[in-house]
């Protein structure tokens, strides 16, 4: 029988991306519960994916409330991210983390770069090298009520070396 890991990642909205090479990074929007997944194929950093729109994208609120992810209708989704730099450092010594950070995700997709906050990291590096890539990254919006709107979420970022 498969894993919770299997299960939770091939589930339909959790987006994740690894790197080539001997770095794989996981990047999965759970918000509940964090899981970290074995490192799976993944689209080449840049990426767009179409399939993870949201039905909200071309209807903003003027609203600037910021919601909950229980509190919208459609969670916002991963679109594009840059290549993750992973800390030279921690690399060489073959270490493996994870890091957490909080953000705001605006009604157009875009990260609000004051509240990208690093909630927790197994080392500094690895959570600065985690915030860098979140303010860099472009999401679909949440929605609610058919509009796209302000959503505060915590995104796990797994840096996992291969042997």
């Amino acid at each position: 029988s498969p894993s919770v890991c299997e299960i939770v990642c091939d589930a339909p909205n959790v987006k994740r991306i690894s790197l080539g090479g001997p770095v794989a990074f996981r990047f999965c929007l759970v918000v509940i519960i964090l899981v970290a997944c074995g490192a799976p194929r993944t689209p080449p950093a840049g990426f767009v994916n179409p399939s993870g729109r949201t039905p909200c994208v071309n209807t903003p609120s003027s609203d600037s409330t910021v919601f909950d992810t229980t509190q919208v209708s459609n969670k916002p989704a991963l679109a594009s991210r840059p290549r993750l730099q992973y800390p030279a450092e921690l690399r060489r010594q073959w270490i493996s983390a994870r890091a957490v950070v909080s953000v705001i995700i605006v009604a157009d997709g875009s990260p609000n770069q004051r509240s990208v906050k690093i909630l927790t990291a197994t080392y500094p590096d690895f959570g600065m090298a985690a915030a860098q890539l979140v303010r860099h990254s472009r999401f679909w919006p949440g929605c609610r009520n058919g509009q796209a709107v302000r959503v505060k979420m915590a995104i796990p970022v797994d840096f996992t070396t291969k042997t």
